[in-house]
């Protein structure tokens, strides 16, 4: 991962929902490393609560709840922000759930178990889509100014506080 995508995600916030099964902790500890805060739940009334109170950068979620749908949560999410950046990790992969997640303009569909490589793209892709979004700048608003430019075909940013 380039080092300034890293330092976006290192000053965003993460909602994680899922299960705490077996790849939960492995999730548990990539997110510790890139991210600043993370709000777990394994309920989608908790992660609603999450999501309008502490306004989340990027939401990974494993659909397949115990209790709730995470697809309908998705949706929800959708009707109110159409660009954050949405990660899903489930062990589904039914046709269908499938089709339905191509509508909902996901970062990634991962299955388990989690490869590694394909998370960190996601993640990668989860802070080039916060720098597109223009959501940069509450980025800049924590840190100071931001400096970004084009060099070999990567995204270069320089920061400072003030």
């Amino acid at each position: 991962m380039n080092l300034s995508l890293k330092k976006i995600l290192k000053h965003s916030n993460v909602l994680f929902i899922s299960e705490l099964d077996n790849s939960f902790k492995k999730i548990e500890n990539i997110l510790n490393l890139f991210f600043k805060k993370i709000y777990y739940t394994n309920s989608l009334e908790k992660a609603n609560f999450f999501y309008e109170d502490f306004f989340p950068n990027v939401i990974i979620i494993d659909i397949n709840l115990q209790k709730d749908n995470g697809m309908n949560f998705i949706k929800e999410i959708r009707k109110r922000n159409k660009n954050l950046p949405i990660i899903v990790i489930t062990d589904l992969k039914e046709t269908n759930i499938l089709l339905e997640a191509i509508k909902l303009n996901l970062i990634d569909y991962i299955l388990k178990p989690l490869d590694l490589n394909k998370f960190i793209n996601a993640l990668n892709l989860c802070a080039k889509q916060i720098l597109n979004n223009g959501d940069i700048l509450s980025f800049i608003n924590k840190i100071g100014f931001l400096l970004i430019f084009w060099h070999n075909n990567s995204i270069m940013i320089c920061t400072s506080v003030l």
